[in-house]
């Protein structure tokens, strides 16, 4: 019974720190990318998210970000098949 309860322990503990060691970085992405509610131009440039893209040139509105992945896919993918 004794050695049972170490091992709960242990596994809880375990299981307490690899949670702690992903859910950290997914909860900072989380709030740090979401985009403000109030669409005003003080708000915008006060609430900055830490993530958020400030080169001139490089913004996109969120609707065009929405096939970025595919696109890339399609270049990476095409890419990996003329190396074969």
């Amino acid at each position: 019974m004794q050695r049972m309860r170490r091992w709960l322990r242990i596994t809880v503990v375990i299981g307490g720190l690899v949670l702690l060691t992903i859910g950290v970085p997914v909860a900072a992405i989380e709030i740090g990318c979401r985009q403000p509610t109030v669409h005003s131009s003080q708000h915008l440039l006060s609430e900055r998210s830490p993530f958020a893209v400030d080169a001139p040139g490089y913004h996109r509105d969120q609707a065009s970000t929405y096939f970025t992945f595919p696109e890339w896919y399609i270049v990476y993918a095409a890419e990996d098949f003329g190396e074969v």
